[in-house]
């Protein structure tokens, strides 16, 4: 079985500098999802500024490889973000 993880791809500096100033903390919130419809769902993502949610496909542990899918996110709270994957996931 395919495994993957979503991470986010922003500057950690302004990710950093947001959360101090704002007393928001960078996360991503999601949870085990069926894939067959080709995204996957992160129910929040704060951000310190606009960037990219990323899927990357992991191998067995869990390192993250190639991105297999993307969304993009602005910055503060983001909720419901589904990236669109670009190839098939287990």
């Amino acid at each position: 079985m395919k495994t993957f993880i979503i991470a986010t791809a922003l500057s950690l500096t302004a990710v950093s500098a947001f959360a101090a100033g704002h007393e928001m903390k960078p996360m991503v919130d999601g949870m085990d999802q069926d894939v067959s419809g080709g995204t996957v769902t992160a129910s929040k993502v704060v951000a310190g500024e606009n960037g990219w949610l990323v899927v990357h496909r992991t191998d067995a542990e869990m390192k993250p490889g190639p991105v297999v899918g993307h969304a993009p996110i602005k910055m503060g709270e983001n909720m419901d973000v589904a990236a669109i994957l670009t190839e098939e996931v287990a």
